[in-house]
């Protein structure tokens, strides 16, 4: 048994070399965890917090004359609670790149989601920021979206201009029934553009989805068309950064209802110091109809020092402040107490303090 398992190592020991020198795979990941105290408007409760832990592989391979094959898996960590996503559950895809650009098939984040630059800034619960830009909780309509079943193309860079689209077709689209149901097909097609020119970045988005909503009436289902456009801009000069950016989701409704049109807007500043930086975000997502109360504001304070390039502290305190039919929550998070406000209309607070390694 011992010259058996010898064998094995010496054999695995020859072989590495020869495998490592073939092979382009790379692990990577992100440690994210905060220890915050939550309140919801009417409970206090201190917690252990993902701030959205992931690990995953990504490689290419050269298949000459400047074309490349390249995959990635990305999978969530619940390093608090083991609440761990599903394989694969984040941006995993298989595609081609070269000098006509890159091409992906699978689940990928929409090119709507990743305008984002110098927005999405904040390592706590402030990430909700963007969430909160994205989504109209009072709808349930989200623009924040990984989008399954998703071939997507990016553009070369053009002196700072890069383009991005993608295409996801309905597989389970269905036939119009009768006096029961029109026909639904839910493809969804969403494009970006973005220029960097030095401190300068400038990004549109538009995003379509035929017969998102359905709406029943009568003993009849009829399906309504959704879209969401934004514009965001930010500036760095020196060790500051700001930015502003603009969204505004629409949905179709039945014939005689109003249309639902819910615009948002948010502004950032990031001040760095040496090895620590400051950040302060605030959002304000309007009501969806007239008169709804159904709006909230965001604001968001975090500081961070960095111990290497790798690994930083810091500390956060964010706020929703709902109107008297707003339901804007921390619902990205994960936590058994949930993050949502105990009834519309409250506000929810967050303070805490995490610890970040990338790897």
């Amino acid at each position: 048994m011992k010259k058996q398992l010898l064998a094995i190592a010496v054999l695995g020991a020859l072989a590495a070399p020869a495998f490592a020198a073939d092979s382009t795979v790379t692990l990577y990941g992100k440690l994210n965890m905060g220890f915050e105290s939550f309140d919801n408007g009417v409970l206090k409760t201190t917690r252990v917090q993902d701030n959205t832990s992931y690990f995953g592989f990504k490689g290419e391979e050269d298949l000459g004359d400047g074309l490349k094959a390249w995959f990635q898996i990305e999978n969530k960590i619940g390093t608090d609670d083991s609440n761990a996503g599903a394989f694969a559950s984040r941006n995993s895809a298989v595609g081609l790149k070269g000098d006509f650009g890159t091409v992906l098939l699978g689940r990928w984040d929409t090119p709507f989601k990743v305008i984002k630059k110098n927005l999405d800034i904040m390592d706590g619960p402030a990430e909700q920021m963007e969430a909160l830009m994205h989504q109209d909780q009072s709808s349930k309509l989200s623009y924040h979206t990984r989008q399954d079943n998703v071939v997507q193309y990016w553009s070369p860079n053009f002196s700072g201009f890069q383009a991005r689209i993608s295409y996801s077709p309905d597989e389970v689209k269905t036939d119009a029934v009768p006096g029961k149901a029109s026909a639904k097909n839910n493809n969804r097609i969403s494009v970006s553009g973005d220029y960097t020119l030095g401190g300068l970045n400038i990004g549109a988005a538009y995003e379509t989805r035929k017969d998102d909503n359905a709406v029943t009436a009568n003993g009849v289902t009829n399906y309504y068309d959704s879209n969401a456009w934004r514009v965001t801009g930010s500036y760095s000069f020196d060790d500051t950064t700001v930015g502003l950016g603009y969204v505004k989701l629409e949905r179709d409704n039945a014939a005689g209802t109003p249309k639902l049109s819910r615009p948002a807007w948010t502004a950032t500043v990031q001040q760095k110091f040496g090895n620590a930086k400051v950040m302060l975000a605030y959002a304000d997502a309007k009501e969806d109809l007239d008169n709804a109360q159904n709006g909230a504001k965001m604001w968001s304070l975090e500081g961070e020092y960095a111990l290497s390039k790798r690994s930083a502290v810091y500390g956060y305190y964010s706020a929703i402040n709902n109107q008297a039919k707003g339901n804007y929550g921390f619902k990205n998070q994960n936590s058994a107490t949930g993050s949502a406000p105990a009834a519309a209309g409250m506000d929810v607070k967050i303070i805490g303090v995490g610890v970040r390694h990338s790897f």
